[in-house]
């Protein structure tokens, strides 16, 4: 049974990879589905503006808090 910092250095080895690989704003919905933490991340941590789409067309975006809050939206927890 692999120990917790042996599942941290693979996430972390993951998330390298996934970045060096797709450093475009554009992720696909099965993307997204693999590796949802790694795309939250680069919006929260990173402050990106991620563009999902389905069947290469964009469908919805995933934004960082301070851009949705500028919109006037609020949010109940």
């Amino acid at each position: 049974m692999p120990n917790p910092s042996d599942k941290q250095t693979q996430a972390s080895k993951k998330l390298a990879k996934l970045l060096a690989v797709n450093k475009s704003n554009y992720v696909s919905t099965s993307e997204l589905r693999e590796n949802s933490a790694v795309v939250v991340s680069r919006v929260a941590i990173g402050g990106e503006r991620i563009v999902l789409t389905r069947n290469r067309k964009p469908v919805a975006a995933i934004v960082p808090m301070h851009d949705f809050e500028s919109l006037g939206k609020r949010v109940r927890a």
